[in-house]
């Protein structure tokens, strides 16, 4: 909703509701996208130095025991699960875009520059 003087400007200045929705979906893919593969990118690195050295869960040792797990632990992630990974969170970004981009194309363009 911060940004509802910028969408009224464009609306009022012709763009059509389904470019504005178009472009605010589209920001937040790429914005997902490019936090998803930060992420990723850490997650490796971390698995990746957890998988060698294991991951201490001595101060859980007696939870662990019951769960069946030894204290340490060796941490790995497969393509496919990076993958569903990927697909989760780009899912989650369009459910959660889909409301602030439906109110932002329904407002009235000279409200919007006026209430700003």
């Amino acid at each position: 909703f911060e940004r509802m003087r910028e969408i009224g400007m464009l609306l009022s200045i012709g763009m059509s509701r389904r470019r504005v929705f178009s472009m605010i979906m589209l920001e937040a893919i790429i914005l997902s996208i490019g936090g998803a593969i930060v992420g990723m990118v850490l997650a490796t690195l971390s698995i990746n130095h957890f998988s060698g050295a294991g991951l201490n869960l001595e101060m859980f040792a007696e939870g662990a025991a019951q769960l069946g797990w030894d204290h340490i632990i060796y941490p790995a992630l497969s393509i496919t699960e990076y993958a569903i990974i990927l697909t989760v969170v780009l899912i989650i970004t369009l459910l959660a875009s889909v409301y602030p981009a439906i109110k932002g194309i329904r407002i009235n363009p000279l409200e919007a520059a006026r209430d700003a």
